[in-house]
């Protein structure tokens, strides 16, 4: 089984049956790599530049060589952090902007800038993590503190539910029958919609997950309160969990940690097995299927 992980220095496949790791990206101190998606035979990486702090969308081909870097600076496109395709169009995280941005990556072009929760100001709610269930869609508000989590219809007109208590500091969303988990980043476990906790191996920061049928792939990396430092100091890690339940779970028994060495984890995706957590596409690229 193989994910590949988003961190502050780079981005690695890991190879989670051998514990062997592979650079595919690397930028030294230069970047912040965040989202990651794909389609078809096009992988896309969240990409921000440090020196210019400008955002950008860079293209791997299937064998997760460099293509191209999209909207490069575009106005749109401020503190990008999750991303995923839904059919064609990709739906992006803007934090600062207190928005996700629907693109067509083709054709390089902004569809929507749609705020889930009217014109409350740049960055105030923080949205870093959607996700798509059936007709719904949840979008997780970090709001640097207590954390809550808005669904939407189809049609995103206005929340269909907002769900408090998610957690401190929370990133990614994905479900286990009838529980929604988000993984509380601030402290160190994941949390369903019923208020159940699901404790990890080691608590730290957990930030990226894959989930599996019987298994899930969660991102950790060590606590640290100095932002200056944050990203450029801790050490990243990925855990392995199996469970024998009937229902995909975040946590379970813990099975192994792969250490990443220095740089925040801020992504997980599942390459080869479908990733419940993402679109349930596995990657039809290299290490994938």
């Amino acid at each position: 089984m193989n994910v590949i992980v988003s961190s502050r220095f780079a981005v690695h496949v890991v190879d989670l049956d051998t514990n062997e790791i592979e650079l595919i990206r690397t930028s030294g101190y230069e970047s912040l790599y965040y989202g990651i998606t794909w389609y078809q035979n096009k992988l896309f990486l969240g990409r921000r530049d440090l020196n210019s702090n400008v955002d950008s969308i860079v293209v791997l081909d299937q064998d997760l060589k460099y293509i191209d870097t999209i909207f490069k600076d575009h106005d749109a496109l401020r503190d990008t952090h999750q991303m995923i395709m839904r059919g064609e169009e990709l739906w992006i995280t803007a934090s600062k902007r207190n928005t996700v941005v629907i693109v067509d990556p083709t054709r390089e072009k902004v569809l929507e800038e749609w705020r889930p929760v009217g014109n409350w100001g740049d960055d105030y709610n923080h949205f870093n993590s959607i996700w798509f269930y059936n007709d719904r869609i949840y979008v997780v508000a970090h709001n640097k503190g207590a954390s809550q989590l808005y669904v939407f219809l189809d049609t995103p007109e206005r929340p269909l539910e907002s769900i408090r208590d998610m957690g401190m500091g929370s990133h990614n969303v994905c479900r286990s029958g009838t529980e929604v988990i988000v993984l509380s980043s601030g402290d160190g476990y994941a949390i369903s919609n019923g208020g159940k906790v699901h404790n990890l191996y080691r608590n730290n920061y957990p930030r990226g997950v894959a989930l599996g049928d019987s298994f899930s792939v969660v991102g950790l990396s060590e606590h640290c309160t100095d932002r200056g430092v944050r990203h450029k100091e801790r050490r990243g890690a990925v855990q392995l969990y199996t469970h024998t339940g009937q229902l995909p779970l975040v946590g379970g028994t813990h099975i192994k940690t792969i250490e990443l060495g220095t740089g925040m984890v801020l992504e997980v995706r599942g390459l080869d097995f479908p990733d419940m957590a993402h679109n349930n596409l596995p990657w039809r690229g290299r290490y994938g299927i």
